[in-house]
């Protein structure tokens, strides 16, 4: 039910005047009258008695008249509260990403958004692959960081590629070249990071070597834990060449013969509004992301 019509039909009781009401409503009053006798019609019941001193209520509209009263601001709330949750959902930039996209590549488009932008606020999660999309799903995150996801209800634009590199301890590191093929890494354990969402193309390549190295697998998103866990245990991992820049002494990080690359980019939910804030942002990530 229309609420304009039940505002119309108690201005006019409280003015106790069809033209006053008018008047102060902005209509006709052969407009007003319309209104009022719809509302009628609607509800199945005379409301009002006009008369040349003015109008009155009749029985039903006396009766009808509080929950009229409770319908109007009852809509009002809904209407003020609908307003300030979209209003902080414009002012507000919630992001998830890769752990590795997130420590080396976040942090300088973050800070030139909020010198452009300072009253957004911002909302920052670290996750895997299953959990970015499940935040998307369920309205957690606007946008996210992260590879072509398979599904069908989210979109995908691609930011950059992102190679995959060996990371070996010095102390086992018996190569001496730079870029180094699967074979050649056939007598060193691999320890696997459950949350590395490129592993599957690792093992594609393990599969087709038909390598039967031995495995460890730690499920983490810390890359310290992981870097410290390769070391103590003499194997190898693979990980973001970003790592690179922060790579131990105690580390080498060779680059992989063939390449192996994973595509980076923004994730957002299928068919679902973006806020104005995730609109602007994705102009900064692709400014920063591209930047090696």
């Amino acid at each position: 039910m229309d609420t304009k019509k039940i505002e119309a039909f108690l201005t006019t009781i409280e003015l106790g005047s069809m033209n006053k009401a008018a008047e102060k409503l902005n209509y006709t009053q052969t407009g007003l009258l319309y209104m009022i006798k719809t509302l009628e019609q609607e509800l199945g019941a005379q409301l009002l008695i006009r008369t040349p001193q003015g109008v009155s209520l009749t029985k039903a509209g006396e009766e009808l008249k509080p929950i009229m009263e409770e319908t109007v601001s009852s809509g009002n709330r809904l209407v003020r509260r609908a307003g300030a949750i979209s209003d902080r959902h414009r002012k507000a930039l919630r992001i998830g990403a890769y752990p590795v996209f997130m420590r080396f590549q976040m942090p300088a488009a973050i800070n030139s958004f909020m010198e452009d932008y300072s009253d957004t606020d911002i909302d920052l999660r670290t996750g895997a692959e299953e959990d970015l999309l499940r935040w998307l799903a369920d309205g957690s995150i606007d946008i996210a960081i992260g590879e072509p996801p398979r599904k069908k209800e989210f979109n995908w634009i691609h930011l950059t590629d992102d190679e995959i590199f060996a990371a070996i301890p010095i102390k086992v590191d018996d190569s001496h070249k730079e870029r180094l093929r699967i074979e050649d890494l056939a007598h060193y354990p691999i320890i696997f990071s459950g949350s590395n969402p490129f592993n599957h193309a690792i093992e594609a390549l393990l599969t087709s070597k038909v390598m039967p190295l031995s495995r460890v697998k730690v499920t983490s998103l810390d890359s310290s834990i992981l870097l410290n866990m390769m070391e103590n245990q003499k194997g190898i991992m693979f990980l973001s060449h970003l790592y690179s820049r922060e790579c131990p002494d105690s580390v080498n990080m060779h680059p992989l013969e063939p390449a192996v690359i994973r595509e980076i980019g923004i994730i957002t939910k299928n068919k679902a509004p973006l806020a104005e804030p995730a609109k602007r942002f994705m102009d900064y990530l692709h400014q920063y992301a591209s930047q090696k």
